[in-house]
């Protein structure tokens, strides 16, 4: 379920759209490709978006070479969270992810946002 996203000189980006999985209302996990074409690797990444914060987070990576598909590392450190905003062809990632969950809203389930905080309380006035 490989859907091409965005494409820069050198890399292009790709989503598995079974991996697809919101955890809140603003928040959501998918797998991403980045294929490196002249390097003949590709880099496949569980990432962590949060659209409140504009941020993701790699989860873990691993690289093939791309032919063959052979696993020649992984890591399981997630990375720190990154702006997406300030990288056009991750912040694609999110409005693809956002525009699929529009065109097949029985394949992906939201959790309901949380409750509103209940109101603070307000003191009342005393006259002298």
């Amino acid at each position: 379920n490989r859907q091409f996203v965005d494409a820069t000189k050198n890399m292009g980006y790709y989503i598995d759209t079974s991996t697809i999985e919101f955890d809140s209302y603003c928040s959501f996990n998918v797998q991403v490709e980045i294929i490196r074409p002249s390097d003949k690797f590709a880099f496949v990444y569980d990432a962590h978006f949060n659209m409140e914060e504009h941020s993701y987070t790699y989860l873990n990576a691993k690289v093939y070479r791309y032919e063959g598909r052979e696993l020649v590392s992984e890591n399981y450190n997630p990375t720190i969270a990154q702006d997406y905003l300030r990288v056009p062809p991750v912040h694609e990632i999110v409005k693809f992810v956002l525009d699929w969950q529009r065109k097949h809203p029985l394949d992906i389930i939201i959790p309901d946002p949380p409750p509103p905080p209940p109101p603070e309380p307000v003191a009342e006035a005393v006259s002298l």
